[in-house]
């Protein structure tokens, strides 16, 4: 009866110690849903995960001043609205992926290329100048350092986003993709100066 209980009581033990972290994991899993169901429902006021790291809709980037790759100033009050902006960076995987759809919508714009802005993050470099080459086609496009003016005036610090300006400047849509970005407006003449 003794060799019994040498394998009864580590099994007993065990049993109690599997108890235990499921009882750990439960009390867990109610603090976690506890922490969703209490997020804010507002975009970009006090969000966090996934959402905190796209420009947030229904509000206007932080002013910028940069030089675009063609040597024109830009500012945040010089794009038109309706302008569609995406970033960028060389040697992403996700970021290769979207850039085609990043040219076909922007060469679509009403405006040309004046109503689309890319960003390329990182350095000058002959990979970055052909990113630029294809993105120049249909884009006024500046390159950045990570962090640089463009990317903390939309609070961007993960590539690719894409997002929409509406007319009054404020982010009307953004996304990693283009899910929830609405295609060009078919009519002329939406922008401001």
């Amino acid at each position: 009866m003794s060799a019994q209980l040498v394998f009864v009581i580590p099994l007993g033990l065990l049993g109690i110690l599997n108890l235990a972290l499921v009882l750990g994991v439960i009390r867990r899993l109610r603090e976690h849903s506890r922490l969703l169901a209490a997020r804010p429902e507002e975009p970009g006021k006090g969000e966090t995960g996934v959402g905190a790291l796209l420009p947030a809709v229904g509000r206007r980037p932080a002013d910028f001043t940069t030089v675009t790759m063609d040597g024109e100033r830009i500012s945040r009050d010089r794009l038109p609205g309706d302008t569609l902006v995406g970033f960028f960076s060389v040697g992403c995987a996700p970021c290769a992926e979207l850039e085609p759809e990043f040219v076909r919508r922007a060469g679509g714009m009403p405006g040309g290329r004046e109503q689309a802005l890319a960003v390329v993050v990182g350095e000058e470099t002959g990979d970055t100048l052909a990113y630029v080459a294809r993105l120049s086609a249909v884009a006024r496009v500046v390159v950045e350092p990570a962090g640089g003016p463009v990317s903390a005036a939309f609070n961007v610090t993960f590539l690719p986003v894409v997002c929409v300006l509406d007319a009054a400047g404020t982010v009307a849509a953004s996304g990693f993709t283009f899910h929830k970005i609405p295609e060009p407006l078919e009519h002329e003449g939406s922008g401001r100066s």
